[in-house]
């Protein structure tokens, strides 16, 4: 029988609505995640490389539940983040 993950990122997707340029036009976006989905057992890590603005430091504030994402669910041993009570929340981090 498998063990539920300690970790359990699912379609994480996180945008950033930049300042409005014009007034006849809706502001632009920045899909800083997009889809993001990743598992991780106890007792092992993950690692994350990549070019300077790919969503690493996005990934790492959502994951700790320091942002909201836009969509997707992030889950600690089976308790969404986004979901508990603040003083659960700090205990988790």
């Amino acid at each position: 029988m498998a063990s539920q993950p300690l970790l359990d990122v699912k379609d994480l997707v996180q945008r950033y609505t930049l300042p409005r340029e014009s007034l006849f036009r809706p502001p632009a976006q920045v899909h800083a995640l997009n889809g993001v989905s990743v598992q991780v057992e106890a007792g092992k890590s993950l690692g994350i490389v990549g070019e300077s603005g790919s969503g690493k430091s996005t990934f790492a504030r959502v994951v700790m539940a320091l942002e909201r994402p836009t969509s997707g669910q992030v889950a600690l041993l089976g308790r969404d983040l986004n979901r508990i009570p603040a003083d659960q929340l700090r205990r988790a981090r």
